[in-house]
């Protein structure tokens, strides 16, 4: 069967964010699905929104042409906008074509609410995708019952039928490696400034899944709050194959936290070490899972930088955030984190529930007062996770925003007493410039460029950075 993979673009209205304006991401998630369904016999083409030139056309010239036996989205809360219009354009050229969403958004909200309010999309693929795509695609095939096919979701005349939840694939070493083949690896080289060293950069992943209970995080609807991680034999051997067919010289582990299992690491560390292979890498980890002897080991291995969810300075706020770490621990990770020659990069939240002009201006001079390489500010922003349940219960909601959302970290999702949106733009605001338009930063900045790629990201960044400001009355 022919198929099509589409990464949608986001639903971005134009509130500049620093994290993200325009920067790309290889999009590993589509990677993998696409190696699933090869691995079947399946015929794959993909088209990567945020990197192919003219995307639109590109796609509706493809539905034009025919001859696709599905098309699959893979779809975010980000991107489900989108990804519906997308759909009913391709409905409008195709009337028959099936259709196929998946990703973060319907394994989240589930089948009933993503093709509710899209009625041009087929069926929904709930939850890891590699098997029930595979499975659903050699149905459409035979013509047989989807019924039979583990969690989905799909039109059966005016109803939504949704099947039993499939079990997650226990060996995760087993799923082929994702399909880079099909993607123009050249496409993904803008970063954002602190975000990498060496290009080109391509994602690498060695487990799924998180065992921690962080309230604001939406990672347990795809991978159930369960870690499965994969043998350092086998990453290792995946890293060699970039380097190799792709001259990777960077790799970013997109890991939830890469030193969950430390044994693990360790064995990861020095296998690496071992090799001698020419290739940096950098990842996130938890404030409470490093120390020195750790982070010595991670340097010696290729790691360059490491990112914390700090999250907050006020110590209240991450026990509400059932973060469970301290400030004293991130501090020492930090401090830590730079001794080993490791760039420590901190993620911080604004406007958390219960917060108070005074916890939001310990968490902006935490941020001020760590050497950190990188500092990303969010305001806090309800995705499928607990976090937003508490939300819609107990605040006052920006409807304007949570109608027409651009994720961006730059919204002000809800209202709580003590918080006006003057005070929380203007905080915001000062966060992000206080800390990157302080000297030793600056500094810092001027003596990692060291090639024009890296020169780029920070010009980019600067601009960015003076049009900072957030959205929300």
């Amino acid at each position: 069967m022919n198929v099509l993979l589409v990464q949608p673009p986001l639903d971005d209205k134009p509130v500049p964010g620093f994290i993200y304006s325009g920067d790309t991401s290889f999009p590993i998630g589509l990677a993998y699905l696409a190696a699933a369904l090869e691995e079947r016999g399946h015929k794959v083409e993909v088209i990567d929104f945020q990197a192919a030139k003219d995307p639109r056309d590109k796609f509706l010239e493809r539905v034009r042409q025919g001859g696709l036996g599905a098309i699959g989205f893979s779809t975010t809360i980000a991107s489900i906008r989108s990804t519906c219009g997308l759909a009913e354009a391709a409905r409008g050229l195709d009337g028959k074509v099936p259709l196929i969403v998946g990703g973060a958004y319907p394994s989240t909200y589930g089948g009933q609410d993503v093709l509710g309010r899209c009625e041009a999309l087929s069926i929904a693929v709930i939850g890891e995708g590699e098997q029930t795509a595979a499975e659903l695609l050699d149905c459409l095939g035979r013509g047989g019952d989807l019924e039979s096919v583990q969690s989905i979701a799909f039109r059966r005349g005016a109803q939504i039928q949704e099947t039993p939840r499939r079990p997650l694939i226990e060996d995760i070493d087993s799923i082929p490696l994702p399909a880079r083949h099909l993607f123009d690896l050249a496409a993904y080289g803008r970063l954002a400034p602190g975000q990498f060293l060496r290009l080109p950069q391509l994602p690498i992943l060695s487990a799924r899944g998180c065992p921690y209970h962080c309230e604001f995080c939406d990672d347990k609807a795809v991978w159930l709050g369960r870690v499965r991680l994969r043998a350092p034999e086998s990453i290792v051997a995946e890293i060699e194959e970039m380097i190799r067919k792709y001259r990777v010289r960077e790799l970013k582990f997109y890991d939830d936290t890469l030193t969950v299992s430390r044994q693990r690491l360790v064995r990861l560390c020095e296998l690496l070490a071992e090799r001698r292979l020419d290739i940096v890498w950098r990842c996130s980890a938890r404030v409470d899972e490093v120390d020195p002897e750790l982070l010595g080991l991670m340097r010696r291995a290729g790691c360059r930088s490491i990112s914390y969810g700090i999250e907050s300075g006020d110590d209240e706020v991450l026990k509400k955030m059932d973060k469970g770490t301290t400030t004293k621990q991130a501090r020492d990770a930090v401090r830590w984190t730079n001794a080993a020659g490791i760039a420590a990069n901190g993620m911080f939240i604004l406007n958390y529930p219960g917060e108070t002009v005074e916890t939001v201006e310990k968490t902006i001079a935490l941020a001020h007062e760590l050497d950190l390489g990188f500092a990303g500010f969010n305001l806090a922003m309800p995705l499928g996770s607990k976090l937003r349940e508490k939300i819609i219960r107990g605040y006052r909601l920006n409807q304007e925003v949570w109608d027409h959302p651009s994720y961006s970290g730059t919204e002000i999702w809800f209202y709580q007493e003590g918080l006006t949106p003057e005070y929380l733009k203007e905080a915001y605001a000062r966060a992000a410039r206080g800390f990157y338009l302080r000297p030793a930063y600056l500094l810092r900045a001027l003596s990692s460029i060291r090639n024009i790629d890296v020169l780029k990201s920070y010009l980019r960044g600067f601009f960015r950075l003076m049009s900072l400001r957030c959205s929300g009355t």
